[in-house]
């Protein structure tokens, strides 16, 4: 048996379940048949709007270390 752990609820999900989606979107078929992927276009919409909310992490790069003062070898 194949199963994960899910901390925020604190239960085992079994296996085959399925994960629920975070917003709806209907897959239109006519669109589909276009090459369009409605779900797949609400996705990268949502991802720019939430990349576009947030600040990216400001990581300062630490001072090289002198090894000028260590011994040979």
């Amino acid at each position: 048996d194949d199963a994960m752990y899910d901390p925020v609820t604190g239960k085992w999900v079994i296996e085959n379940e399925g994960t629920p989606p975070d917003i709806d979107v209907e897959l239109d078929p006519y669109l589909w048949r276009q090459g369009i992927d409605s779900q797949l276009e609400a996705a990268i919409a949502q991802i720019k709007k939430e990349m576009a909310a947030t600040k990216p992490l400001q990581i300062k790069r630490p001072d090289y270390p002198d090894k000028s003062k260590l011994p040979p070898g």
